[in-house]
């Protein structure tokens, strides 16, 4: 599927505080084009349809997103097979 066909999203919250609750937490900020540090909440997801996203935020480095998608599948309890 490309891109272009993909009508909605799933999307994790980024909260301004800093949480030390959350699995991964707001090691995220400046150099990820973000104005503040900012905290992802893993087990706050949600669907949107992708319309609604007009902004270009940011990106997260290899190494971030690396752990990001750990803590995902800790938090949808997802094995690695």
């Amino acid at each position: 599927m490309k891109f272009d066909e993909i009508k909605s999203i799933i999307i994790l919250i980024i909260n301004r505080e800093i949480e030390r609750r959350k699995i991964f937490r707001g090691d995220i900020g400046i150099n990820e084009g973000l104005k503040h540090d900012r905290s992802i909440h893993c087990d706050e997801l949600i669907s949107l349809p992708k319309y609604i996203l007009t902004d270009y935020v940011g990106k997260l480095p290899s190494e971030k997103l690396h752990l990001l998608e750990r803590s995902l599948k800790i938090t949808l309890q997802l094995n690695n097979e």
